[in-house]
């Protein structure tokens, strides 16, 4: 309709589409606000040139925005309402994730460093560049667990040579790593450690890791501490060295890096998603396991320090004082009661306190009917 002020007429030079000719146009644009929408058109009411352009009118100014393609993203701050030939307006149905922005950042930044850094580019996003940071991941990993090993048994102290190589070998993957980080970031900038992404969360817990560990933990401390006159022998340091036992965790992102452990990636991503239910898993049981001994408090174990005071035989008084050990007090109690919970050879013990409180296997059974038949 040429008379329409809402539709801007093409010029004569621009055939219009026959209405028969239905195409699905994606058009995305973000509305005033801030908030960007996007709209699934089915065209049998709009008129499209045969190019495959399409006219959008905004809502303050009648003048049209041109999209080039059925595909290409229009972002126009005031634009609220596609207008089809009969006037009838387009609500948006659904907003974008801002999950999905980051996505798009991603693959713009990936793009202009392709353009930018065509040779870094094609190495850091390679399958083999992966590979080989992963493959240094777990030899860090490995070199970390002899490193512990003489930590805790001191078993090489006849071994300097050893000890010299774990101690070098950890400069030599600190100093990779950290290389590794710079020219990920140099590639793709900030959007690597986007928090929106799951990827870039990830990205921002592995550059933390090897940011501590690397960077402050193995060469900030130890420098700081040598200008300073401190000894580094020292049990402070060597608390602050475990610390290091923390990069473990990057081997998570060799599982989900390295095609070849996708199932073992299947397997963590499933304990990731259920550790929700496992911490209030966790809690209820806790909160039974306290009732539970509340109740045996009251009701079982008074009666074994009403036996243990008047016991004077020295074989009865040593199998109370064994009992007592294992449930005199709230804290023993729950203890024993996760002894319990188990399975751990408790029948040895329960058979003890069945000759003082005959009906205590009540107790016990009810609480392991409770705890582990209903909630595990």
């Amino acid at each position: 309709d040429s008379s329409s002020s809402a539709i801007s007429t093409p010029r004569d030079s621009e055939p219009w589409a026959r209405p028969a000719e239905v195409r699905t146009t994606h058009v995305s644009f973000i509305r005033k606000g801030g908030k960007l929408w996007t709209e699934d058109i089915s065209s049998p009411g709009i008129s499209t040139p045969q190019n495959g352009e399409m006219w959008v009118s905004t809502s303050e100014d009648k003048t049209a925005a041109q999209l080039s393609s059925p595909r290409q993203t229009m972002v126009a701050s005031e634009a609220k309402t596609v207008f089809s030939s009969d006037h009838t307006s387009v609500r948006p149905r659904r907003s974008v994730r801002s999950s999905d922005c980051s996505e798009m950042r991603v693959r713009d930044t990936m793009s202009m460093s392709y353009e930018k850094y065509p040779f870094l580019s094609k190495v850091v996003f390679s399958m083999q560049f992966e590979c080989f940071c992963s493959t240094f991941i777990v030899c860090n990993c490995v070199f970390m667990g002899l490193e512990a090993h003489d930590f805790a048994t001191n078993q090489w102290e006849s071994a300097p040579i050893l000890r010299s190589l774990l101690s070098g070998s950890e400069h030599l993957f600190t100093a990779f790593f950290l290389m590794e980080l710079v020219l990920r970031f140099w590639v793709l900038g900030f959007t690597l450690l986007d928090p929106h992404r799951s990827e870039g969360r990830a990205n921002l817990f592995d550059a933390m890791i090897v940011v501590l560990t690397g960077l402050i933990l193995g060469w900030a401390v130890p420098l700081v501490a040598l200008i300073s006159g401190f000894n580094t022998d020292g049990s402070f340091f060597r608390s602050i060295t475990v610390l290091r036992a923390f990069r473990l965790a990057r081997l998570v992102r060799v599982f989900r890096k390295v095609p070849l452990f996708r199932e073992a990636w299947m397997l963590i991503r499933g304990l990731s998603d259920s550790a929700r239910t496992l911490f209030w898993t966790v809690v209820v049981i806790f909160f039974v396991t306290y009732v539970f001994a509340v109740f045996g408090l009251m009701l079982m174990v008074a009666e074994i320090a009403d036996a243990r005071k008047l016991a004077s035989n020295p074989e009865e008084v040593e199998v109370l004082e064994s009992l007592w050990e294992m449930i005199g007090g709230i804290d023993r109690l729950m203890y024993t009661l996760i002894q319990v919970l188990t399975m751990d050879s408790f029948h040895s013990f329960m058979r003890q306190i069945l000759v003082y409180v005959p009906w205590s296997w009540m107790y016990w059974y009810a609480y392991m009917a409770v705890a582990c038949f209903v909630l595990m």
